[in-house]
């Protein structure tokens, strides 16, 4: 019965959700934050592999834990070898959450991710901008790709969508650089 109300609960909770974000491109609009925010933002900044995911209720929400092998840490250290990075939807048993613009982090998934902490999980800055795809090309050099389909990013100042220029994919070493560099600023 409990479960019964919980799934009711997150049911409405997605169609408030749902209804309050529609608009002519029925995107979650979503402060866009630059590479220099992300680092700035950012407890731990690391690239690896996404090993596993596990939805589960969190009250009366869907969360999706994914276990991230630590491959390359740029910004802080961690002592394990391993984050968890907990994501708001997933799916338990016949109850689907998804949040429009948050893309769940998937097994396999090669990523950089820009990080807070709560001192046990870690959560994405800027929901999916957090979030660096990793591809490998013909060349076997790593691309960057983002997913933020279904997010509109706006800036702080002026309002207004932002329109990020369309570029050929980043290679991830170049990004690194630029990364390493800001992290080293904020250092003290």
């Amino acid at each position: 019965m409990n479960r019964h109300l919980s799934a009711t609960r997150a049911a409405v909770a997605l169609w408030i959700v749902a209804l309050l974000s529609s608009s002519a491109a029925s995107a979650l609009k979503v402060r866009a934050f630059s590479t220099a925010e992300l680092v700035a933002e950012s407890a731990l900044i690391v690239r690896g592999r996404v090993k596993s995911v596990t939805p589960t209720w969190q009250g009366d929400r869907i969360v999706t834990d994914a276990a991230v092998d630590v491959i390359e840490t740029l910004h802080r250290r961690t002592a394990n070898p391993s984050v968890v990075v907990r994501q708001l939807g997933g799916r338990v048993g016949d109850t689907t959450l998804t949040v429009p613009g948050v893309r769940t982090l998937r097994p396999g998934d090669h990523v950089l991710l820009f990080l807070r902490t709560d001192g046990r999980y870690h959560y994405l800055i800027g929901f999916s901008q957090g979030s660096v795809f990793l591809q490998p090309d013909a060349s076997g050099a790593l691309r960057v790709t983002r997913e933020l389909n279904g997010m509109e990013l706006v800036e702080r100042r002026p309002v207004g969508p932002v329109r990020p220029a369309r570029e050929t994919p980043e290679l991830y070493e170049s990004l690194k650089a630029r990364v390493l560099a800001l992290a080293a600023e904020k250092s003290p």
